[in-house]
């Protein structure tokens, strides 16, 4: 679903799944910076580079982790609020 599709370049694919997730584009888009680089570039990946990227990634998942924990918390108020009214949840 999320996957990269073969013919995809990286900015293709960045711009695919910022219109799915709701995260900080800015983190986003220099993992995929940095990606390009390290594949493309005829030098290679120094430790700058990799703690860069290693942050930028550690951005994203906290992202996702609280956009996940945001939408169960909403699930279960939502349940609370339907028990409260005396629905089935």
């Amino acid at each position: 679903w999320l996957s990269r599709r073969e013919s995809e370049t990286p900015n293709e694919y960045l711009a695919r799944i910022l219109e799915v997730l709701e995260v900080e584009q800015q983190s986003v888009r220099r993992l995929t910076d940095l990606f390009t680089e390290a594949k493309f570039s005829s030098h290679s990946v120094d430790a700058a580079m990799k703690d860069e990227a290693i942050d930028a990634l550690s951005t994203v998942r906290d992202e996702l982790r609280a956009r996940r924990e945001a939408e169960r918390a909403a699930v279960l108020a939502g349940h609370a609020q339907l028990k409260a009214a005396g629905g089935d949840a």
